[in-house]
């Protein structure tokens, strides 16, 4: 039976092995934070390193002792409280999904992928002038603002492979229609790949200001952090900055409008 973890949306059902699947990762996550800090011991030992590089290295450790900390098995592991698979776990009961789950998924060529997944509820945005970048999308779109719209439901996959990377390898799937080539306001499908499974198609992703903070994200392996961040991607209808148009999403019946 799922775990059952609540939220504002109501009860997150997650799977046992989602939060296996985030054990997995934190452990690869303290093999490579204590090779970090072998390798950087060793810098110290070098007989021409200067006073202030030496400073630098020795606050690199302190950094990584102190992610470390973060990552070890229980609450008690560290005095704040903030660290250990339960704290992630208590993480993850915030977050605005309908339910958290994996799918071990083999690609064309063999590959068998992990993909940690979170099912969205249905997510509504209304058009306001913050949508807009420039007048003259804004006058393009005039129609739209002041309205509300509805899209959704989405399966928000991530491959676990990515984790510790600093590219995310990730799909955002309409669950009405997951093998539609049209998903969302900002990413668009190559239609040519000739792929017949969702998570098989090639997605490019329009991150705008989101870059920088998923790069970082991915990089640590936060999954709470990462999913929530692409939650809030998912919610962000920005009209002028889009791979695929509101009229295209309205067209397949991905986007509608509500009252």
């Amino acid at each position: 039976m799922p775990i059952r973890l609540g939220t504002k949306e109501g009860r997150v059902a997650v799977q046992p092995s989602f939060i296996e699947e985030m054990e997995k990762i934190r452990e690869v996550q303290r093999a490579r934070i204590m090779s970090e800090v072998r390798k950087h011991k060793r810098e110290l030992q070098r007989s021409d390193i200067g006073t202030w590089n030496k400073r630098l290295i020795m606050k690199k450790i302190a950094d990584l002792r102190n992610r470390y900390m973060k990552l070890l098995d229980t609450q008690a592991d560290i005095h704040s409280g903030r660290c250990g698979l339960d704290y992630e776990i208590s993480r993850l009961r915030k977050l605005p999904y309908k339910r958290l789950l994996v799918k071990l998924h083999k690609d064309s060529m063999g590959t068998l992928h992990t993909f940690l997944i979170g099912e969205t509820h249905k997510l509504t945005t209304t058009i306001g002038q913050e949508n807009f970048k420039n007048s003259r999308s804004q006058y393009r779109y005039q129609d739209f603002i002041g309205k509300k719209y509805e899209h959704g439901p989405y399966f928000i996959c991530v491959d676990k492979r990515c984790l510790g990377d600093s590219e995310l390898i990730w799909h955002i799937i309409p669950s009405p229609d997951p093998k539609s080539r049209c998903r969302h306001m900002h990413t668009s499908v190559n239609g040519h790949t000739g792929a017949s499974n969702p998570l098989d198609f090639v997605q490019r992703t329009c991150w705008g200001s989101f870059n920088g903070i998923i790069q970082n994200l991915c990089m640590d392996g936060d999954i709470p952090e990462i999913f929530l961040l692409l939650h809030r991607f998912a919610e962000v209808l920005v009209l002028d900055d889009a791979l695929t148009d509101m009229e295209t999403l309205i067209s397949y019946g991905l986007c509608r409008e509500v009252r």
